[in-house]
């Protein structure tokens, strides 16, 4: 019997392209090759009978080219703050064995690079969002004003997570990365932020 779950919280990304990101337009990546992090905050959130309330999951993502051509190279990253069962539930959510959304971009990956429980320190205040995993990564990133009052948003782009909620377009003061192969400095580039609700299978 295929276990249902169900997870709503804030979806965001910061990423090395220019503002605003030409990979949700399905167009190339300013610099040819799009590198990544990609972060769910979960507020409400369970696998069968476990809560998931509050943990957090981030995939760093190198594309060499066209998000929509595929190739990337993933590492994923579980909040180690959750038991056994709530870290394995994730594990299997975001890698797609237990359907849903996440089982839409599985295609697209030619490698995982490997999984890793760490502590992930999510912080969200006013219009900044930032996130650390200690020795790993550190994201910080500030919502756009727009002419009118409220932040930039985009709406119905072409490619990005599903919601029906506008991606509030932010950029990222720093977006630092090291591990596995890869490493990234990166700053003053773009950053997204949106609420997602995903369920399954």
């Amino acid at each position: 019997m295929t276990t249902s779950w169900k997870l709503a919280g804030t979806y965001f990304e910061a990423c090395n392209c220019s503002i605003p990101c030409p990979c949700i337009f399905k167009s190339p990546p300013t610099d040819g090759a799009c590198t990544v992090m990609i972060g769910w905050h979960i507020d409400r959130g369970h696998h069968g009978e476990t809560s998931l309330d509050g943990l957090n999951v981030v995939h760093m993502v190198h594309v060499p080219g066209l998000m929509v051509d595929g190739g990337w190279r993933l590492a994923r990253y579980i909040d180690s703050r959750g038991s056994e069962a709530q870290t394995g539930a994730l594990s299997n959510i975001f890698s797609g064995r237990a359907g849903g959304p996440p089982a839409l971009s599985v295609d697209l990956i030619d490698e995982v690079l490997g999984e890793r429980l760490t502590p992930i320190d999510y912080r969200s205040e006013g219009q900044s969002m930032s996130l650390a995993m200690a020795r790993i990564a550190t994201m910080e990133m500030t919502d756009i004003e727009g002419k009118e009052e409220g932040p930039v948003t985009i709406v119905n782009s072409p490619m990005g997570v599903i919601s029906r909620a506008a991606k509030i377009v932010s950029r990222s003061s720093v977006l630092r990365y090291r591990d596995f192969d890869m490493t990234w400095e990166i700053s003053d580039r773009n950053g997204y932020h949106t609420s997602f609700d995903y369920a399954g299978p």
